[in-house]
Formats: structure tokens, sequence, C-alpha cells
């Protein structure tokens, strides 16, 4: 038994009529369709290639923190950083271990007053403001911890 297509015959100038009584044209010729997927097509493989750009360039910059994160990590002084209300944004594995904490991340949000060094917060929160203040950083400082 072979099987047998049925097809509707094209209609250009068809409109239909909604519900709500609104009106949807349909008169837009084959040609027109063709046309348009085709623009739709085009567009989705520019999306697709700008995603993939996107995604290489988050992939970089993933390696890139990676290779500074294992560099800050090495170095032998121990490095921080804070937002202008001194509070710590971040630090290296040497002053994390210092300031007690097992991980870097554990001193994000945290101040002076919640460290070790409580008692010394106001002389290190006045070393920080100086060094916000000028633009000039500090060097070679011997902490009294």
């Amino acid at each position: 038994m072979g099987l047998v297509y049925y097809s509707l015959p094209f209609q250009p100038h068809r409109s239909f009529q909604y519900r709500d009584n609104t009106m949807k044209d349909q008169s837009k010729t084959k040609q027109a369709l063709i046309q348009e997927m085709a623009s739709l097509r085009q567009r989705i493989q520019e999306m697709e290639r700008s995603d993939s750009v996107r995604q290489q360039a988050e992939e970089a910059l993933r390696a890139s923190q990676y290779i500074i994160e294992g560099i800050i990590n090495t170095i032998p002084v121990r490095v921080f950083w804070k937002d202008k209300n001194l509070v710590y944004l971040g630090c290296n594995a040497a002053f994390a271990r210092d300031a007690g904490f097992a991980d870097p991340k554990d001193i994000i949000g945290k101040d002076d007053y919640q460290m070790v060094w409580r008692d010394q917060a106001e002389l290190y929160r006045g070393d920080d403001r100086q060094v916000i203040e000028s633009g000039s950083p500090k060097i070679l400082i011997e902490e009294p911890q």
C-alpha cells in the first residue's frame, strides 16, 4: 500500500480573526517567508558564534585569574586588599593563615575588628586610610603582630 500525501494550496492573502477580535494578517508571500527564515537562520548562526566567542573569553579570564591567584599565593609576602570602607575583599593564603583562616575566601567581608589583631585594629586602619587617601603604598612595614 503506497502513501498518499495531501497538500493544501498556498494562500498568500489570507487573514483570520482571533477570539479577542484582533486580526492576524497572513499576507506574506512564500518568497518573503523564505527570506525571513534565511535571515533568522543567519541571526541564529551569528548568535552562536557570539556565544562561542564569549565562552572563549570567559575561559581565558578564568585561566588568567588562576595564574594570578597562584602567583599571589606563592610569593613570600602577605597580600590583602580592602574596599574604601576598610572591609577585606580578599587576601593570599599566607595572610589568611596569619589571620587564623584556612581559606583566603573566609576573610571576605570582615574588618580588622574581627581579626586576631583586633587590639591593633585602629593602627592598621589608620595605615590603610593613609594608603587609600594618598594612593601610595606603604612598603617594608614592620607590624607589631
